[in-house]
C-alpha cells in the first residue's frame, strides 16, 4: 500500500511503526502530519536493532518535536537485539496498550521499514484484529 498525503482524520489517532531504515519516510510524514490542523494525536513505535549500539538516527529531533506537541505526540524508542522474535513481542505489547487506551473513534496505522519489518508488524496487526483499511505502510529498499 502507498501512503496517503494526509493519512489522519479528526478524531482519530495516529500510530507510526517504524525500524531505523524506515525512520527518514517516517520523519517526514510525521512532520507533515503535526504541522496539519486536523492531528489529534499521534504515537510513534521506533525499533531499533544495533547490536548493543543503540544508535537512532534523528533522535534529537524526534525529542525536541515531542517536547514542542506534548499533547500530540509521544515516542517510543525500542531497543532490540533480535530482528523478529522480540521486536514482535515488544511492538505487540505497545499495540494492545494503545489499541486498549484509545479514547478516539477511529486509529490508523502507518508501518514503515525493510520488507520483513513492514509484514511482521502487519502480521501483528491482523492478529489484533486491525482492519487493513486503517493500515497503510511503506517498504523501503535496501541497498
Amino acid at each position: 500500500m502507498q501512503l496517503n498525503s494526509h493519512l489522519q482524520s479528526q478524531n482519530s489517532q495516529l500510530v507510526f511503526i517504524t525500524d531505523a531504515t524506515g525512520i527518514f519516510d517516517a520523519f517526514e510524514q510525521l512532520k507533515r502530519e503535526l504541522s496539519q490542523l486536523t492531528t489529534h494525536f499521534i504515537t510513534l513505535i521506533y525499533a531499533v536493532n544495533d547490536k548493543g549500539n543503540y544508535h537512532f538516527p534523528f533522535s534529537q529531533e524526534l525529542t525536541i518535536l515531542e517536547k514542542r506537541f506534548s499533547g500530540r505526540l509521544i515516542v517510543h524508542k525500542l531497543y532490540t537485539d533480535s530482528v523478529t522474535f522480540y521486536i514482535n513481542n515488544i511492538i505487540q505489547e505497545f499495540l494492545e496498550a494503545i489499541i486498549n487506551s484509545n479514547l478516539e473513534p477511529k486509529l490508523e496505522f502507518a508501518i514503515f521499514g525493510t520488507d520483513e519489518f513492514v509484514n511482521q508488524n502487519g502480521d501483528i496487526l491482523a492478529f489484533l484484529n486491525i482492519k487493513s483499511i486503517n493500515i497503510s505502510s511503506k517498504i523501503i529498499q535496501l541497498q
